[in-house]
């Protein structure tokens, strides 16, 4: 009487003749939105053996485990109201104990990597990205939408609806820390021509270290030595948008939050990294004159203000790169609270 179907996309099922086509699909049908992964309430009602120990192993409260669980393996929404855990991911992290990018493991399409070269996407234009509803199921092998491909295929997904009278559109994000983390990487990867191994051991520990403690010196010398002078020259674009997105690429990579273009009601903030302590506002120029212009703009622009009612110390860094050397000028950096 009937069968369900389960997969990735639904390029398999096009053909000019008659195949298997007349399909009901319900990814996106709001009453199966939770049919597929574990919703927090099951997570709580039905895995409470396994997260009765972790508290103590990793020093945290219970509320602030589960917070951070769900921050690594949650987020995935079919509905953008509701979201899911992936429950691979879930299970994996109760065998192991251990808080790991356990999705990298199941591998990354180059295929998507060359789709966003070859569309001129920047990675961190697809936070926020806005679709219609008929797109993200686009099926057509001729002309590839690598943004419909990121959703079907789980490294975007739903964040928010919003309609215009009978339009539907929704706002796409990644759906948290681990599909980020494993994206970013992949993508580190292909701009600097190093292993994952080599990446995680020259970059990602030091400088999520040197961010953890302030050691603004190391944060740059990393930056400096290990991301943007890696790069090869045949991928070096002389415009902003190439270092905003190597640098968005890079604190994604090491699991804080990162948001770029963020908007205030002045203007709108290049990148902000928040860390457990911390909030750092980032400010980009290229070619400048002016040393301190970019570190001027933050506090001119009030772009602090919106986090000064958090626990947390802040800091504003103005970077000048040059595109000649393709790499960092010099940076300058104020404590805002």
């Amino acid at each position: 009487e009937k069968c369900f179907f389960t997969g990735i996309s639904k390029y398999g099922k096009i053909s000019v003749f008659s195949a298997l086509n007349n399909l009901t699909d319900i990814s996106l049908q709001q009453k199966y939105a939770t049919m597929c992964g574990a919703t927090q309430e099951e997570l709580i009602e039905y895995f409470d053996e396994h997260l009765k120990d972790l508290p103590d192993k990793f020093n945290l409260t219970k509320e602030y485990l589960l917070k951070t669980i769900k921050a690594h393996y949650n987020g995935f929404s079919f509905d953008a109201e509701t979201s899911v855990y992936n429950l691979y991911s879930l299970l994996q992290f109760f065998i192991i104990k251990e808080f790991k990018n356990f999705w990298f493991d199941t591998g990354t399409s180059e295929m998507l990597i060359e789709l966003l070269k070859e569309q001129n996407i920047l990675v961190d234009e697809l936070e926020g990205t806005e679709m219609e509803y008929g797109m993200l199921d686009l099926a057509d092998n001729m002309h590839q939408n690598v943004v419909s491909l990121l959703f079907q295929t789980g490294y975007l997904t739903l964040k928010k609806a919003f309609r215009e009278y009978e339009d539907l559109y929704f706002k796409l994000g990644f759906p948290n820390i681990e599909v980020k983390q494993a994206f970013s990487r992949h993508l580190m990867v292909q701009y600097t021509q190093k292993s994952v191994d080599r990446i995680s051991t020259n970059i990602a520990l030091p400088l999520r270290k040197a961010m953890r403690n302030k050691d603004f010196e190391k944060i740059f010398e990393i930056l400096k030595k290990s991301v943007y002078g890696c790069v090869p020259y045949e991928i070096f674009d002389r415009k902003e948008a190439y270092f905003h997105t190597i640098f968005h690429l890079t604190f994604n990579m090491i699991g804080f939050r990162c948001e770029s273009q963020v908007q205030n009601n002045i203007g709108r903030i290049d990148t902000i990294v928040e860390t457990e302590l911390y909030i750092y506002i980032f400010e980009f120029k290229v070619d400048t004159k002016k040393d301190n212009f970019a570190l001027e703009q933050i506090k001119n622009n009030q772009y602090a203000n919106k986090y000064f009612a958090l626990e947390k110390e802040i800091f504003a860094f103005g970077i000048n790169f040059s595109s000649e050397k393709r790499n960092i000028e010099n940076w300058f950096f104020e404590q805002l609270k």
